[in-house]
């Protein structure tokens, strides 16, 4: 049979009651607890959200600051890079041109001296005198090896006149040869020759020189180069041929040749010595910065440098 259920007096309502509203409170109260630890939860999180922007924006203004920074140095040491190869090109044309007109000024009034010398006493050994001044003082300016040649091979030159030209063409050589040899990338060397010997001077190892024809006046030489290239053989079959006599001036008779690899060398070849079975050649070498009034390629060229300057290491 079932059990019955004893009944509950008032005591029992009111004592369950009394638990109830207990369990009410505890619960009212830990919910009071999990919302404040909820909020204070909150609170740090967001303390933490305003620390970290913080933090942020005074990087990223830190990082501005020193990239500006950085960018206004760097932007001043480029200007003034620039402003200095300006002053530098300036300054560069203004001892050129100064240079240029003091030297123009000079040439013009020393060959009017020379040319009224001359007409004083118009004979061959003054014309001698008149040639070996003018190449001696505008080495670099007056082609003479025509006027040579043609005082040299005058029916009527005695043989004390041919003698005269010879020596003051050797001195005129031989004034441009140490000029040449002084001047920084400038090279003279030596060497000597029998009739079918090929060499190369050790101050222009690409150059392979090869005599075919000798006598006492002059020589007919055969390179290794070929219209304005040298080529990269030690024989010199299938180069060029030309003569070469004692009136070829290294500042004005040279020849401009390219080893393929950019390099462009001006480089002459002149007489010291000769007879039937051989001579002795003189190779000069020119500076690779040369200016003179014979080359005005070369003024364009430093101009082009200072203007389109290519990018070096600063």
């Amino acid at each position: 049979m079932p059990q019955k259920t004893p009944a509950l007096d008032d005591n029992d309502f009111d004592r369950l009651r009394h638990e109830l509203e207990v369990k009410k409170l505890e619960f009212e109260k830990e919910k009071e607890v999990n919302r404040v630890k909820i909020e204070s939860e909150k609170l740090l999180q967001a303390q933490k959200d305003t620390k970290t922007r913080l933090i942020s924006s005074l990087l990223v203004t830190i990082v501005v600051t020193v990239g500006l920074t950085l960018f206004g140095r760097y932007y001043e040491h480029r200007m003034s890079i620039e402003a200095e190869k300006s002053r530098k090109a300036e300054m560069t044309i203004q001892l050129i041109n100064a240079r240029e007109k003091a030297n123009n000024d000079l040439r013009a009034n020393m060959f009017k001296t020379l040319v009224d010398f001359y007409q004083k006493d118009p004979n061959k050994m003054s014309s001698v005198l008149l040639l070996e001044l003018v190449g001696l003082n505008f080495k670099d300016t007056v082609l003479l090896k025509p006027v040579f040649e043609k005082l040299y091979q005058d029916e009527t030159s005695s043989d004390d006149q041919k003698k005269a030209l010879r020596s003051a063409s050797r001195k005129i050589v031989n004034d441009q040869l140490v000029a040449i040899g002084q001047a920084r990338d400038g090279e003279v060397c030596r060497m000597t020759l029998k009739l079918g010997d090929t060499k190369s001077a050790w101050c222009f190892p690409p150059l392979f020189v090869t005599l075919i024809e000798a006598n006492e006046e002059s020589i007919k030489l055969r390179t290794n180069s070929t219209e304005g290239f040298i080529n990269d053989v030690e024989s010199t079959e299938g180069g060029g041929e030309f003569d070469v006599n004692y009136f070829d001036m290294p500042m004005i008779d040279y020849t401009v040749s390219s080893t393929g690899n950019e390099n462009v060398w001006r480089y002459s070849i002149v007489l010291e010595r000769s007879s039937i079975e051989g001579a002795t050649i003189a190779i000069a070498v020119l500076p690779q910065e040369s200016y003179s009034a014979q080359m005005p390629f070369r003024f364009d060229e430093m101009m082009s440098d200072y203007i389109n300057p290519k990018d070096q290491g600063d």
